[in-house]
Parts: C-alpha cells; structure tokens; sequence
C-alpha cells in the first residue's frame, strides 16, 4: 500500500518545477492531488501527466496572495472531497512575505483542516 492512499493533497505552486515534483510524487503515493497555481497551461501539463500514469489530479488556477480566494478555494476542495489531509504552499518567500503584509485576518481563519 502506498503511504498517501486514500489521502487529498493540496499543493498550491503546483505549476512550478518544484511543486509539479511533490505533486506527482504525491500523486504516486497515491494522494488525490488538488493542483493550485497561477499558470493554466502549466497546471494542466502536470494534471495530465499524474493522470497518464494512473493517479489522480484536477488543476485549478489560483492566485495564492488573494487570502479570499484561497479560503474559497480550499473549501471548495474540502466539500467535493471530503477533507484535506496535507496542504503544501511551494508559492515561494517572496509570495509569504508578501501575503502577511498585506493580511488583515489570518490566513485559513474559518477553515478547519
């Protein structure tokens, strides 16, 4: 059995190198991974390669320094599938420092994980 099987991922950055990586390991180990980033056409390419191989995946794009549409986002995530059980923000520094700043209530603040 694979150490994800059964489990939603949720990896937003997932249109770069890096978190196309731990999306597709993640896919392989057997998570449902939820693929959040800014670029479509990047985020499709990924879903179709976890798909192509068996796993599964659904791209949506999403602007990780918008804290509203994150929230709407995740859940939306966690009705269709029922909970999210690792989420990874491979958005970058940058995009951190940035969302903190700018943030009147924390981040997730009405969201249960």
């Amino acid at each position: 059995m694979n150490i994800l099987e059964g489990k939603n991922a949720v990896v937003f950055g997932a249109s770069g190198s890096i978190g196309a990586a731990v999306a597709k390991e993640f896919a392989a180990e057997g998570a449902r991974v939820f693929l959040a980033g800014r670029t479509k056409a990047s985020l499709e390419v990924v879903a179709k390669q976890i798909k192509a191989v068996g796993g599964k995946a659904q791209a949506t794009v999403v602007d990780a320094l918008d804290d509203n549409g994150v929230n709407r986002y995740l859940d939306d995530v966690a009705k269709q599938a029922g909970k999210i059980d690792v989420l990874v923000d491979l958005t970058g520094p940058l995009a951190t420092f940035r969302r903190k700043k700018q943030r009147s209530e924390p981040l997730f603040s009405h969201f249960q994980l």
